[in-house]
């Protein structure tokens, strides 16, 4: 986020997963986009517009957003992909 004088804050969110959704979409919905992990639809995450913009204070703009995933420890990493799995 900037403030007016274009500097940047740094928000940090913890999010717990509650649920993992069956997606029929297209991976790659355009035809011919470059396939990136940023571009692909199923890595979407659904929150609420104000869990975003909750910490904004005022004069503040410009938010950008990104996720990173972590496991407790990389032995769950064979459950997760079949529990994902299952789920679709």
């Amino acid at each position: 986020m900037f403030n007016e004088e274009r500097k940047v804050r740094t928000i940090t969110r913890t999010l717990t997963v509650t649920g993992i959704y069956f997606d029929s979409t297209d991976e790659y919905s355009a035809g011919g986009m470059f396939k990136t992990p940023l571009l692909n639809k199923r890595n979407e995450i659904l929150t609420t517009f104000d869990t975003v913009l909750n910490p904004l204070k005022s004069g503040e703009t410009g938010v950008q957003v990104s996720a990173n995933y972590y496991l407790k420890k990389p032995s769950m990493l064979k459950d997760l992909k079949r529990n994902c799995g299952q789920r679709g």
